[in-house]
């Protein structure tokens, strides 16, 4: 089983959503799959049709529950594929200080000053990970995409087989507009843990420093992010695996000439 973890999975937000989904459906004809996503009540009723979950998902769900850990089981419509989303909302207001600080004394991750964006994802992920800790089995694999979903590779390290896909990184996305960050990363000439700060990213970019350092497989999806990526996050990604175009819905232009 492929668990494709990503914030944006039932959740559009921006370009990572129209990645995954375009891409699950070719996954799934290949292998058993399914998302965890975030519970966005708003865009649930788009995306989100709930079905019973099966047996073993059953038992699992109401465990967490006790935790404050929300589990919904359907199918993402578009791309027509399972997928679990994870109401984390009250589990982050009880938890997510603990949760920082022990990031902080294992990954040196530091969020002290980091708001609600970094909070919420963060907690959603570590409670996503909690989820496959419970359901995995040792032939399954875990592919968490971008820093929003990498504290589940933090939780799930040494336990099931990681994937961590940064499709750009936090520093980079964050400079982009007021440097050249391709010839920085090429000359090497460039302080990402000090631009971090200077553009007020500090704990997303740590995190990301630490998911990249963590997984047991780290892939970026074009060769100048794997530079970028080598360069700001200190390690070089193990495999490019480049988007793609999905042409069975290109109409075929002889035809309609």
């Amino acid at each position: 089983m492929i668990y494709e973890v990503s914030f944006e999975c039932g959740n559009k937000v921006g370009g990572i959503h129209t990645v995954i989904s375009t891409k699950a459906p070719f996954v799934k004809k290949y292998f058993p799959y399914t998302a965890i996503g975030f519970y966005n009540e708003k865009q649930a009723k788009k995306e989100f049709v709930k079905k019973t979950p099966p047996a073993h998902l059953k038992n699992v769900f109401l465990e967490l529950e006790k935790e404050d850990i929300i589990c919904k089981y359907g199918k993402w419509v578009d791309p027509d594929v399972d997928i679990i989303l994870i109401d984390s909302n009250n589990w982050k207001a009880k938890n997510i200080n603990n949760l920082k600080k022990m990031h902080w004394e294992k990954y040196s991750i530091d969020s002290l000053g980091a708001g609600d964006d970094y909070d919420t994802p963060v907690a959603w992920a570590h409670c996503a990970g909690k989820l496959l800790e419970k359901i995995i089995v040792s032939t399954d694999i875990v592919h968490a995409h971008e820093w929003l979903s990498g504290a589940a590779v933090l939780y799930l390290k040494g336990k099931v087989p990681t994937v961590f896909t940064t499709h750009a990184t936090v520093v980079g996305r964050a400079a982009s507009s007021s440097i050249d960050i391709a010839n920085a990363v090429k000359s090497r000439n460039l302080d990402a843990d000090k631009m971090a700060k200077d553009y007020g990213v500090n704990a997303k970019h740590n995190m990301e420093k630490a998911i990249a350092k963590t997984a047991d497989v780290f892939t970026t999806v074009s060769q100048i992010t794997a530079d970028e990526a080598e360069v700001i996050l200190g390690r070089r990604p193990d495999v490019v695996t480049p988007n793609a175009l999905n042409f069975e819905n290109v109409p075929d232009l002889p035809s309609i000439r």
